[in-house]
């Protein structure tokens, strides 16, 4: 089973036009995604035995609590080693992430809100935000605005710092609120205790990622640091990117589904190996279901 994701920077009235999804230099590319079910040859022989009845996950939404570590990753991601705490349901216990209940955990936490930052999720956040349509977010609304989102700010001096740290003062645009939401949720992603819970999952480190940044007149095919590749955008003269995946991996797809803002129920879908051909059009982007038949030849003996 193929899953391409086709994304289309930005609404527009003509399907055909790409437009960046903010009004930023660095999102003026366009992106295609090729996720690939790794051929059973690649994985080693599981033991059998019988199978017991699936268990019923606990799922409570995600909240991350911003530090002082994931303001220095949101604007300094390769700089910084230290990584925010491990987002994680706050009335969840950890202890039971573990034998049949922790891979259904990580199936069912694609679709946790925490995990959205659709257009249409985070403009509404920040309208709601907003009642009086003004267009910018006053500190107190900038912090009701993240909090509605999973982002939770008690620490005062670290609020302060991220205030600070934003380029344009205490004026929250909705471009800047939709960006520094990407890049707190991003760096979470990254954490340590976070990537822990992705261990042992069936075939959580089994996928590779390849990247073709081309243009006109340049094309350069790499197999990219997974850190910078997230963190950093491709190089000005890069007009198309293309990312293949080998294998399901399910937090490089969390992080595939923040950095290009796809809709949980893509992810979903992409997810179920056993998902028929599909063809679905969100706001931003395309997504494609269908199966690639591989011919083999076989000797047979005289």
């Amino acid at each position: 089973m193929s899953v391409f994701d086709y994304f289309r920077r930005g609404t527009s009235s003509n399907d055909e036009e790409l437009l960046p999804l903010v009004d930023s230099p660095a999102h003026s590319y366009t992106t295609s995604i090729n996720v690939q079910q790794t051929p059973k040859a690649d994985f080693p022989p599981q033991p059998t035995g019988t199978m017991q009845p699936p268990m019923t996950a606990k799922f409570n939404p995600t909240e991350h609590h911003l530090s002082a570590e994931s303001v220095s990753f949101a604007f300094s991601p390769t700089s910084h080693p230290q990584l925010p705490r491990l987002a994680v349901p706050l009335c969840d216990d950890l202890t039971h992430l573990n034998g049949q209940l922790e891979p259904e955990y990580i199936h069912l936490s694609i679709l946790d809100p925490f995990f959205d930052v659709t257009p249409s999720r985070l403009h509404l956040a920040f309208h709601e935000a907003d009642p009086t349509d003004s267009g910018v977010l006053t500190p107190d609304q900038f912090r009701a605005a993240l909090e509605s989102v999973g982002i939770r700010c008690r620490d005062e001096a670290v609020f302060q710092t991220l205030l600070g740290s934003m380029s344009h003062g205490p004026a929250i645009s909705q471009a800047d609120f939709e960006r520094i939401v990407q890049k707190l949720k991003l760096g979470n992603l990254f954490e340590a205790g976070t990537m822990a819970l992705f261990r042992g999952a069936e075939n959580s480190n089994q996928s590779r990622i390849e990247v073709c940044d081309f243009s006109s007149k340049r094309l350069a095919l790499y197999k990219p640091e997974l850190r910078s590749f997230f963190t950093t955008e491709p190089a000005p003269w890069v007009s198309c990117r293309w990312i293949n995946m080998q294998g399901h991996d399910h937090l490089n797809l969390k992080r595939l589904a923040i950095k290009y803002r796809l809709h949980p129920l893509a992810m979903e879908d992409t997810i179920e190996l056993n998902e028929r051909p599909k063809f679905d059009t969100y706001a931003t982007h395309r997504f494609v279901v269908f199966p690639i038949l591989h011919h083999t030849l076989r000797r047979t003996c005289s």
